[in-house]
């Protein structure tokens, strides 16, 4: 699966393990990435700036039109996440746990 106008700068990723990845036109500057395994993952139209996550497990995450400004993670567990046009800056996260399925749209924060 060959992404499409994947632009990527500043790339740090250690102990990184993907399976299943389709992206169109994503933009990242300036991600530092530890310890994150990520499984069938789709997205579209992502823009990201200068994201910090550690120790981040995703799986099956669906998202489109998602632009984030300035967001560090730390310990998040994800599990059947859905969104559509979301918006979030400066966004701060640490120890959160979501499961089971989360169905997020047109969510601006």
């Amino acid at each position: 699966m060959c992404p499409d106008s994947l632009t990527f700068q500043g790339l740090q990723a250690v102990n990184l393990t993907t399976q299943h990845i389709t992206t169109h036109h994503s933009t990242a500057q300036h991600i530092t990435a530890q310890h994150i395994t990520t499984q069938h993952i789709t997205a579209q139209h992502i823009t990201a700036q200068h994201i910090t996550a550690q120790h981040i497990t995703a799986q099956h995450i669906t998202a489109q039109h998602i632009t984030t400004h300035h967001s560090t993670a730390q310990h998040t567990t994800t599990h059947h996440i859905t969104t559509q046009h979301n918006t979030s800056q400066h966004i701060t996260s640490q120890h959160y746990i979501t499961q089971e399925s989360n169905t997020i749209q047109h969510n601006t924060i």
